[in-house]
């Protein structure tokens, strides 16, 4: 029996690295449902001038359950065409510099997690994947590639990714998946 930690994953020295390049045959990402609304959160300023005539808000835990929230914004610009904001440095304001470039409908954003858990915050890069929805009142998020590391089964050393089910970052949960490459022969079985 084995179990890969939060800690470990975070650690630099850990052996893992997450990896988000498409070019490392990247398993799937795991997309999770964050619902949006009309009202705009507490605490939250916008220093934009929007194009649309609705905007609709949602706000993602992107790091540990302590971490600061970070707020999406969804600018319905027309029925086809939206400006999405992501408000990446999580100082909750809305800026012209989060506006996401790309016409969709899935964006690749750069989006470090943060990592708190009573200490001060640390942050490691990743890339948020983000993809409208059909329905207006629906995003869905994962988490772009995977942790790659090695961990020890009867004795041996088994290369593992950690694809992260949650979209919240970490690599380390119970909802994360894990696959190993058994056999070193490049191919990933399910556990």
């Amino acid at each position: 029996t084995w179990l890969l930690s939060t800690a470990t994953l975070w650690a630099q020295d850990s052996g893992w690295t997450y990896r988000a390049d498409p070019a490392d045959g990247l398993l799937p990402p795991i997309y999770r449902a964050v619902p949006v609304s009309l009202e705009q959160p507490d605490e939250v300023r916008e220093e934009v001038t929007y194009r649309g005539q609705s905007q609709r808000y949602a706000q993602l835990r992107y790091g540990t359950d302590d971490s600061t929230r970070v707020l999406l914004v969804v600018d319905e610009v027309k029925r086809n065409e939206v400006d999405v904001y992501v408000d990446t440095n999580r100082n909750r304001i809305i800026e012209p510099q989060d506006r996401i470039d790309g016409g969709g409908p899935v964006y690749r954003i750069p989006l470090d997690v943060e990592l708190t858990e009573g200490i001060a915050p640390v942050y490691r890069a990743r890339i948020v994947l983000l993809r409208r929805g059909v329905l207006p009142n629906m995003v869905s998020v994962a988490t772009c590639g995977c942790a790659t590391g090695t961990v020890e089964i009867d004795g041996g050393q088994v290369v593992a990714r950690r694809v992260d089910g949650n979209a919240n970052g970490l690599f380390a949960d119970s909802s994360d998946r894990v696959w190993l490459d058994l056999d070193n022969d490049g191919q990933w079985s399910g556990i």
